[in-house]
């Protein structure tokens, strides 16, 4: 192992270095970020942590260039090696194989001054926990929104024991509720680019070893690319998971589309999602797809953009209904609903009737949506699902000698 080093030394040595990692991954990054992953990974995921780390991290004039600070240079180094990528093996670890709940968010939050909690609450039959770390602590009516609000509906569209794909994980907010209705012989994975909030998802999945939540460190796109300067890579989701976890396709039952800019590409990639099993015998048994209607989309009303909706929902055999399962066949029907409830499209940023709909295949209605789940996910399959991907499932191959 490499021997331990002194903080400033080990960030010293990311100075002097002058080659990029390979990638991200903690095996390709030995001579620079990983000497750090025991002594930082339990800070650097964490703003309020990074805070007292690094010093001030804002932009602004004087702040970088000759003028910035040694924290700030450090700083610098530190994002320029991409060591918040290299780290994440170690903190993923940490996490999964902790103890208990506290020990789970000490992986991601160790500093003691700054807030972190782990919260339960009764959700259907059972009860969820749900992590935070952060600079300070969202209200309570704020997570219970996110979490469990009836409105969401998750045990609705979400069929049990089935599998989900959730692109665009954030915080664990949706993939948590959607593996509470899929249950201990179900299963959710989790896509989030952000490796901050990504590490959030692993936190969730830690805190409820009862569930199968499968979190992923990959961008979403319509094909799958390598973005060199980023050091990250970019899926085909639906491609993605066919050929890399095929056993669980048949078993799909719902898919959730949340990442603001890449909406439509999600979308669009749903083309790749192949019809098997039950789904090509039956299509009302494909998976439902709840969709963000992006608010930019909502602003410009009946836009280019939210005409692209419409669009590519037909294009994929689907009809657009609202969060509650009223069918909305235009964009102008969505318009008049909206007017009928006193508001306008715009104003539905917060509420799950119009800032997200509901893309059903024909004949699949909110009261008869159960009728048509897909087969149960077999234990078989079930358990062929690894903790999280392994390198060569994330990493593009030539990243992988």
């Amino acid at each position: 192992p490499p021997p331990k080093m002194p903080l400033l030394s080990g960030i010293a040595s990311l100075l002097a270095a002058v080659v990029m990692p390979a990638h991200p991954a903690l095996p390709y990054d030995a001579g620079n970020c990983s000497a750090l992953a025991p002594r930082m990974s339990a800070y650097v995921y964490s703003e309020c942590a990074r805070k007292l780390r690094f010093g001030s991290l804002g932009g602004g004039k004087g702040k970088g260039g000759l003028f910035a600070t040694g924290r700030q240079r450090r700083w610098e180094a530190f994002k320029r090696h991409n060591c918040f990528h290299a780290m994440r093996p170690h903190a993923e670890a940490a996490m999964l194989r902790a103890a208990d709940a506290d020990a789970a968010v000490r992986a991601v939050q160790a500093e003691s001054s700054c807030w972190s909690s782990v919260f339960t609450y009764p959700y259907l039959n059972t009860s969820i926990r749900f992590g935070e770390f952060s600079a300070r602590a969202p209200s309570d009516a704020v997570r219970r929104e996110r979490l469990v609000h009836p409105s969401l509906a998750w045990e609705t569209w979400m069929c049990p024991a089935t599998a989900a794909i959730d692109i665009g994980g954030f915080l664990g907010d949706t993939a948590l509720p959607i593996a509470a209705v899929a249950g201990a012989s179900g299963a959710v994975l989790s896509f989030e680019w952000n490796v901050i909030s990504y590490m959030s998802v692993v936190l969730q999945a830690a805190l409820n070893p009862s569930l199968r939540i499968l979190p992923a460190n990959v961008g979403v796109d319509a094909r799958d690319r390598y973005d060199a300067k980023r050091l990250h890579r970019y899926v085909n989701v639906p491609a993605w998971v066919a050929r890399e976890l095929p056993a669980i396709v048949p078993h799909l039952s719902l898919i959730k589309i949340d990442v603001d800019d890449f909406n439509e590409a999600a979308l669009e990639s749903l083309l790749a999602l192949p019809k098997v099993g039950a789904a090509a015998a039956d299509a009302r048994r494909r998976p439902v797809v709840k969709y963000e209607w992006y608010q930019r989309a909502r602003n410009e009303g009946c836009g280019a953009e939210s005409q692209r909706l419409w669009a590519t929902a037909a294009k994929l055999g689907y009809e657009v209904h609202a969060g509650d399962g009223t069918p909305l066949p235009s964009c102008q029907a969505a318009k008049e609903f909206a007017r009928r409830l006193g508001k306008s499209l715009r104003q539905f940023g917060g509420e799950n009737l119009l800032s997200d709909v509901m893309l059903l295949p024909p004949g699949v209605t909110m009261a008869n949506r159960q009728q048509f789940c897909p087969p149960p996910l077999p234990a078989a399959a079930l358990a062929t699902l690894p903790r999280l991907p392994t390198p060569a499932q994330m990493l593009p191959e030539a990243e992988q000698a």
